[in-house]
């Protein structure tokens, strides 16, 4: 039997290279070759649509993989998205080398998450990136949109 792992993440936005507000939290859990992450975003005055991304952190660069897209209304919105932990969503990337979930939000913001010990400088420098730096063009499987 394969082990089932499960834990939570706190997602904030950055600004000047320091942790500013929280703004929500992911909750995720793999279980054999099958992962579920729940985001659930708040931040203040923003509608429209985020876009929901796993993170690696590789030379000072964050990479997103697109996960799905998040509908915000009053600053609000729970995204439930399923996942193959060997090979995410038809890449070769496993589950294992994702160092984090981001958001970009309706208004451009970057709202990011890491749960492993990932060292960063310039975070700024490098949010400003990540927009251009997207490998992987992927069709997500998406459980439910809930706002």
């Amino acid at each position: 039997m394969t082990g089932i792992q499960r834990f939570i993440t706190y997602i904030y936005t950055y600004e000047n290279d320091e942790k500013r507000n929280n703004a929500g939290y992911a909750k995720v859990e793999t279980k054999g070759k099958e992962g579920r992450i729940e985001i659930h975003f708040i931040s203040s005055g923003v509608f429209g649509t985020g876009k929901a991304a796993f993170l690696l952190v590789q030379e000072q660069a964050v990479i997103e993989l697109p996960i799905g897209e998040i509908q915000i209304e009053n600053g609000r919105g729970i995204g439930k998205f399923l996942f193959q932990t060997e090979a995410l969503n038809n890449t070769q990337i496993p589950f294992d080398k994702v160092d984090g979930v981001g958001i970009t939000d309706a208004n451009g913001q970057k709202h990011m998450s890491f749960w492993k010990d990932v060292k960063i400088n310039n975070i700024e420098e490098i949010i400003g990136k990540t927009s251009k730096i997207v490998l992987y063009v992927i069709t997500p499987h998406i459980i439910d949109i809930i706002i």
